[in-house]
């Protein structure tokens, strides 16, 4: 909102001349774009924080200013049972981002901050790498800042508000999320509603159906990595609708996530945290179901679940992914197609 140059330092003020002027309130941030930032991270208001929200068992830690990967790791040592997402909007974080991506569970493109970093011509295409890159990882966007800003005080947005809503999605980010819209906007549900019907209609598209898919990841060799793709593959070749999983930790919905298949991924699970966590991923629909033992009362459970709930139809085809033992976390090994309503049959 406003540029200055600093011309001068004295031991606690700096003065500046004023490049481009406008009206500041308080708590505002600052930013120093040209500068290596010495910030002792985290805080000790980020250490009491941090304490509070394993206290009360958040869904997910949001780590601001990340610069380095060092940052993340300090975080996760502290609240290791908690997914953490790293903003990227800092410069240095661009510049080390490929390590900050193997550290954090997913990462938020805040463009507000980025773009007083980087030059607003640049912003767009920084936004699309940063999410590709992130695809090709496994690691879930979110994607913010101003994407619906004139319903803060409009009913309606305006038609770049919702170009840039949609060519998120086409760029490929699991989340889009709305901020001052919501928190202080006078259409805060009008908002939401726009947003919602944005997204449906892009990934009920064309175009949506025809980007680039993510291939597998060679540094990730594992049978849920491999089942995952495979789950995929067979739902796209056959025009299937529902890619049914389950899941204790929420790694085998995201790896399937990632592969970003036509048809729904119906995530159930067991834990209220993972369910809750699961939200963030694109293409998933997260649903509490009760524990069964054994592999044929699980896929039993869940085509009744289904039947019941209206999420599917009798003698549906569905893609089954599950791990064997049942209820060990990332054991992911197993994949069937079947019909709703049939007797399971391994």
């Amino acid at each position: 909102a406003v540029e200055l140059v600093v011309e001068e330092l004295d031991r606690d003020a700096a003065i500046a001349v004023v490049l481009r002027g406008g009206i500041i309130g308080d708590k505002k941030g600052v930013h120093l774009p040209d500068s290596d930032l010495r910030v002792e991270l985290p805080t000790p208001k980020d250490l009491r924080d941090i304490e509070l929200a394993r206290e009360l068992d958040v869904d997910m830690l949001g780590v601001s200013f990340v610069g380095s990967a060092d940052d993340v790791r300090h975080v996760r040592a502290l609240a290791p049972k908690i997914p953490i997402v790293a903003k990227i909007e800092r410069l240095a974080a661009l510049q080390e981002i490929r390590a900050i991506l193997e550290e954090a569970d997913g990462i938020m493109v805040a463009r507000g901050d980025l773009g007083v970093e980087v030059a607003l011509e640049r912003l767009p295409m920084v936004q699309k790498d940063l999410i590709q890159e992130a695809l090709r990882v496994g690691v879930f966007t979110i994607t913010a800042t101003e994407m619906l800003e004139s319903m803060v005080t409009s009913s309606r947005p305006t038609r770049a508000e919702v170009a840039d809503v949609a060519n998120a999605i086409l760029d490929g980010t699991d989340a889009v999320m709305l901020s001052a819209e919501t928190a202080v906007g006078a259409y805060p549900i009008e908002a939401v509603e726009v947003m919602g019907r944005v997204a449906s209609a892009v990934e009920g598209s064309e175009q949506y159906e025809k980007l680039p898919k993510v291939t597998f990841r060679d540094s990730e060799p594992t049978f849920s990595n491999a089942i995952a793709l495979a789950a995929v593959r067979v739902a796209d070749a056959l025009s299937l609708s529902k890619i049914v999983c389950f899941t204790e930790s929420g790694n085998t919905p995201r790896q399937i996530s990632r592969y970003r298949p036509q048809a729904e991924i119906v995530a159930l699970t067991p834990l209220v945290s993972t369910l809750r966590r699961m939200n963030a991923l694109a293409h998933v629909r997260p649903y509490l179901v009760g524990r069964v033992d054994g592999l044929d009362a699980m896929i039993a459970s869940a085509s009744y679940f289904m039947l019941e709930r209206g999420l599917s139809v009798m003698g549906e085809e569905v893609v089954f992914v599950a791990g064997i033992p049942p209820g060990t976390s990332r054991s992911t090994n197993l994949i069937k197609l079947h019909r709703v309503g049939e007797d399971v049959r391994i």
